[in-house]
């Protein structure tokens, strides 16, 4: 049987295509998708490099954007690999375009998000640049420019 005639086939299709609708999705994230939905994991495959055939599913893309909108929410670099990587992006990938993004612009967003917060001491704020997944070196930088009369550990 041709897969066109595969209704399957054709049903999964367009359930990935409504899924890569409104973003890019990361393949792993699709195919997650639609073997949740039940689909053969022949079918699924078959949707899948038909969609990297159209150009629809490029995770290498994908990455670049997801990068890109994380840093403009002022999310650190391990935050971002950690987001990326649980979602089915290969950690090369993400490490490669992570790459790109230097210390100085790592600070540059730390202090950024430090500038919208009033009142936190020291130790808050650190817990906080933390949490948004900036590195231990970066922290320390930051807290040491915000807060020069406070001992940072």
């Amino acid at each position: 049987m041709k897969r066109e005639e595969d209704s399957g086939y054709a049903k999964a299709l367009l359930v990935a295509l409504r899924s890569i609708r409104q973003a890019d999705r990361l393949r792993a994230e699709v195919e997650q998708r639609l073997l949740a939905r039940g689909f053969a994991p022949d079918t699924v495959v078959a949707v899948l490099a038909q969609l990297g055939v159209w150009g629809f599913l490029d995770d290498g893309r994908t990455v670049d954007e997801r990068v890109t909108q994380m840093r403009r929410r002022r999310m650190g670099r391990a935050r971002i690999a950690a987001a990326l990587v649980e979602r089915g992006a290969s950690e090369d990938q993400v490490a490669a375009r992570l790459a790109s993004v230097s210390e100085q612009d790592e600070i540059q967003a730390a202090l950024e998000l430090l500038d919208r917060r009033r009142g936190d001491d020291a130790a808050k704020a650190g817990r906080f640049l933390a949490g948004r997944g900036f590195e231990e070196d970066t922290v320390r930088e930051v807290l040491a420019r915000k807060f020069p009369d406070e001992e940072v550990a």
